[in-house]
């Protein structure tokens, strides 16, 4: 994959199908996927199209890059992973599995 389309091909495999948001330009069914930086300053002019109410939206539009956004993440699930550690034993029977959360990256 190319390096520079992080975010077009990370938003693409999680499900977002927004020609606007993922690609440059179109050609018929073909996408020319937009560039990390370009798909940065599009979510950062564009609020009325791609809301903040959108968890990784927001995440991205808060990054400097793909790496900074993927820490970003990581960061997230460790609190996460801190929070159910921290919950498990006083809200969960320890004979019941826990449903994780978790954000790939």
């Amino acid at each position: 994959a190319d390096d520079d389309t992080r975010f077009a091909l990370y938003f693409l495999e999680e499900g977002y199908d927004d020609d606007w948001l993922l690609c440059k330009e179109v050609a018929g069914n073909n996408c020319n996927l937009r560039g990390d930086d370009d798909f940065l300053d599009y979510i950062d002019r564009n609020d009325d199209v791609v809301g903040d109410d959108d968890v990784l939206i927001r995440i991205a539009r808060n990054s400097a890059d793909f790496d900074d956004f993927c820490d970003r993440i990581d960061e997230i699930n460790d609190g996460l992973e801190s929070a159910f550690t921290t919950l498990e034993p006083v809200i969960f029977d320890f004979r019941n599995p826990i449903a994780r959360v978790e954000i790939d990256c």
